[in-house]
């Protein structure tokens, strides 16, 4: 379990030093490395655990979750 948390948060260190919580995600290709890193840690700890780990919000996650899903990573940007 703490190797998956450790991952967790190496991922959010490397990409923005910063929570998420405190910081949007800019690219969908950081929201790919995000949600790759998510479906790694739930082999070892609860969703719930790992999204509290990176201060995301379920409904956020899911979001990213349909949009990847649906369209690729290259559509997880925010459309302005």
């Amino acid at each position: 379990m703490l190797l998956a948390v450790t991952r967790l948060l190496c991922v959010l260190v490397r990409l923005f030093g910063v929570r998420l919580d405190f910081q949007r995600v800019p690219t969908g290709e950081a929201k790919s490395c995000v949600l790759g890193a998510i479906e790694r840690a739930k082999k070892r700890i609860p969703l719930a655990v790992a999204l509290r780990v990176l201060g995301l919000s379920a409904s956020r996650y899911h979001a990213w979750l349909r949009l990847e899903q649906s369209c690729g990573p290259d559509e997880l940007m925010p459309r302005v």
